[in-house]
């Protein structure tokens, strides 16, 4: 692979990136991509070079009673 790779944050004006990428397991169900995108306690950042969505990373924050919010991957 050669080009420049960038990255970025999913939210709600990037998440139309995504279909058709083959970074995930399975197809992307458009319904729980937009609750992805929804929940404040998901994150996924990923990588472009081109149009073209090479790879990504994901996480969830738990939240606890007695400590402060942890990220999760």
């Amino acid at each position: 692979m050669a080009g420049k790779v960038t990255y970025h944050i999913l939210d709600a004006k990037n998440a139309d990136e995504f279909p058709g990428a083959d970074v995930f397991d399975n197809l992307i169900d458009p319904v729980q991509l937009a609750a992805f995108v929804a929940d404040r306690g998901h994150e996924m950042v990923y990588a472009k070079m081109g149009s073209m969505v090479i790879a990504m990373a994901s996480g969830t924050v738990l939240l606890h009673p007695d400590k402060p919010p942890a990220f999760f991957q």
